[in-house]
């Protein structure tokens, strides 16, 4: 009876992996999901605050479907500024599952949603890329339309930045660069 307390690992978040730029690990994927929408909202309110629009980049994934879901239905995004928004879509586009996935949902007028090549004028004002991570190593060192946008936001499960990592090892002069512009939710 007289040993003193018995010392338990702690239950709290794993370590994030070294990737480069800001790192948030959360819980769940759901929080992963609120955290970013939570950030994406934050950076349109200040991009149409500062300059009346909001330039957002997103290269088409259907794993992002749930992202976009949520972003409609959850009420905390009501404010977002989808008719201030204009949507980049670099490469090719299946302009059906995007318009019914986030353009017809958000409201977001049809001349505001482009696809195919981004010029460098474009580039310069993106705000947000929001991809899913497996296509982090495509944005980051092969796609000149989305490279230099303010901020990369990349969404995955934190079991599954084996691949981001072993790409940012091997050819890391453009992750270095994109570093500070780099938001990762897992």
């Amino acid at each position: 009876m007289g040993e003193g307390p018995i010392e338990l690992e702690p239950l709290g978040t794993p370590e994030p992996p070294p990737l480069p730029g800001c790192v948030r690990v959360d819980d769940t994927a759901d929080d992963a999901v609120d955290a970013l929408l939570s950030d994406l909202l934050a950076y349109a309110l200040e991009a149409v605050e500062s300059r009346q629009r909001f330039d957002l980049a997103v290269p088409v994934d259907r794993s992002l479907g749930t992202l976009w879901m949520r972003c409609m239905l959850d009420p905390d995004l009501r404010p977002f500024p989808w008719a201030q928004t204009h949507v980049w879509i670099p490469g090719d586009v299946d302009r059906v599952w995007l318009h019914e996935s986030l353009v017809s949902p958000a409201g977001i007028p049809p001349g505001q949603v482009r696809s195919g090549p981004v010029d460098a004028a474009v580039c310069r004002r993106l705000d947000c890329v929001v991809a899913d991570a497996s296509k982090a190593a495509r944005v980051i060192a092969g796609d000149p339309a989305v490279q230099r946008a303010s901020r990369l936001l990349f969404l995955t499960e934190a079991k599954a930045v084996a691949p981001v990592l072993a790409e940012a090892q091997a050819n890391p002069a453009p992750w270095q660069e994109a570093a500070p512009r780099l938001h990762w939710y897992l």
